[in-house]
């Protein structure tokens, strides 16, 4: 993760399920429509996830602002 000017410049997301498969998401755009369906359907896991960043770095208002970002990119294309 890297953040530039509160918003995220590079991410790398990979999620462990209970089955141990992984998935592994790298495409910016991939990870944010991952969050913000996460916090639409499952507000608990989008919580979860976002406590869970590394470094003790809160990143809840930069994940925020890159939701609404995406939302806004996509109501313009319409």
């Amino acid at each position: 993760m890297i953040i530039k000017n509160d918003e995220f410049g590079n991410l790398t997301l990979f999620i462990i399920l209970e089955d141990e498969y992984a998935i592994k998401l790298q495409k910016k755009e991939n990870i944010i429509l991952f969050f913000k369906s996460c916090k639409e359907n499952k507000p608990e896991l989008y919580d979860k996830f976002l406590k869970n960043a590394p470094m003790g770095i809160n990143i809840s208002a930069i994940m925020d602002r890159e939701i609404e970002n995406y939302k806004n990119k996509w109501k313009g294309s319409k």
